[in-house]
């Protein structure tokens, strides 16, 4: 299902969350999300913590390829406008973008 973002809670939890206007949500049963408007597609981002499930679709766009764990993840963790994307999709953001993105997986999962 579509993630909603509703006012139940949103938090922005550090110097880089204000920075990058990236808001936390923290649903009653414990998952957190973040989300923002990427800089330089306008895209809005929507990105989820992991679970251990998601590792399997991770390694599937990993491709053999260590190098692409991150983007993966990133890839499998994050909807655009509330649809999923295609690893070729991440791949091709600004690096800009793809920071704000980073930033926000890493504070979920590490």
């Amino acid at each position: 299902g579509a993630l909603v973002f509703d006012l139940y809670l949103h938090l922005i939890e550090n110097k880089q969350d204000f920075e990058f206007s990236i808001y936390t949500k923290i649903y009653e049963n414990g998952n957190t999300v973040k989300k923002c408007s990427l800089p330089r597609c306008g895209k809005v981002a929507v990105l989820r913590e992991l679970i251990a499930t998601d590792q399997t679709k991770i390694t599937r766009f990993m491709d053999e390829d260590p190098e692409k764990y991150q983007m993966a993840a990133i890839t499998v963790a994050t909807k655009f406008d509330g649809n999923d994307l295609p690893i070729e999709m991440v791949a091709a953001l600004k690096m800009k973008d793809y920071v704000v993105l980073a930033t926000m997986y890493q504070d979920l999962n590490f």
